[in-house]
């Protein structure tokens, strides 16, 4: 006998099904992280900018060196994202569980933090897109719009879990 989930909307469809799609892409995401940096440090000046401000203009500088804590910290973040979830921790789920929909609820928190796994890489390498931008050229192509590029990769999967999770309580 095949369990099959029952789901209460084509959202929750499209969340679930977006979150299969996360696992190659977040391989395929940590490879470029640790890529980007490695292939372009030879490159780079003993001085880069590695912070800057909301107009996307560098503030600080340092040693080419701090390019390449940026792949140690996401490969990090992307093992402890993947142990998390076999550790069978209780979890805080945004709606109240029950019989019913206990085996959605479980289902909707794993595909979020798959999706949140691929966020957060995508935002490690426009961050590294700009730390090598701001090297060779003036203009950024993130310049004052990043803040907002960036929290919308972060916070449109966090939102859109909530809402779904609500339609399936």
């Amino acid at each position: 006998m095949e369990n099959k989930l029952t789901t209460k909307s084509n959202l929750t469809q499209n969340f679930l099904n977006a979150s299969k799609l996360s696992v190659p892409a977040g391989y395929m995401l940590l490879f470029l992280v640790i890529f980007i940096p490695v292939y372009f440090y030879g490159k780079l000046p003993d001085d880069i900018p590695y912070h800057f401000n909301f107009s996307g203009q560098p503030t600080s500088f340092g040693n080419k060196v701090t390019i390449l804590i940026l792949p140690l910290i996401a490969t990090i973040q992307f093992v402890l994202l993947s142990i998390l979830p076999k550790l069978k921790l209780h979890y805080r789920y945004p709606v109240t569980i029950t019989v019913d929909n206990e085996q959605i609820q479980k289902e909707l928190a794993g595909a979020f933090g798959k999706l949140m796994k691929s966020s957060v890489l995508l935002v490690f390498i426009l961050i590294e897109i700009q730390i090598i931008q701001s090297v060779y050229e003036a203009k950024l192509f993130l310049n004052h719009y990043g803040i907002i590029v960036y929290s919308a990769i972060i916070f449109i999967p966090i939102i859109t879990y909530f809402i779904v999770a609500n339609k399936e309580k």
